[in-house]
């Protein structure tokens, strides 16, 4: 699952990772192409509050880049730090 993309450190899973943002975006793609726009279907209400229409494409992209700043900002700068220290 998420946790174990996040986790994970070898170089196949941060392609697992990239590729939610290719797989997306060639989704999205394929939409703009074939239909002439990009079908978004999924609308989403809590109480008053509304989140913008999106599709399983745009959740991809937006987990995959979620992932990978993480990775860049967060994870990677920790495990340099720690083993400086030794």
């Amino acid at each position: 699952g998420i946790r174990d993309l996040v986790r994970s450190r070898g170089l196949g899973d941060v392609y697992k990772r990239q590729a939610l943002v290719f797989s997306g975006a060639v989704g999205n793609l394929i939409d703009r192409v074939w239909l002439g726009f990009v079908r978004d279907f999924v609308d989403a209400h809590i109480y008053d509050l509304h989140w913008p229409v999106f599709n399983v494409a745009d959740s991809a992209i937006t987990v995959g880049i979620v992932i990978l700043a993480y990775e860049l900002l967060i994870r990677e700068p920790r495990l340099e730090r720690e083993a400086e220290r030794g």
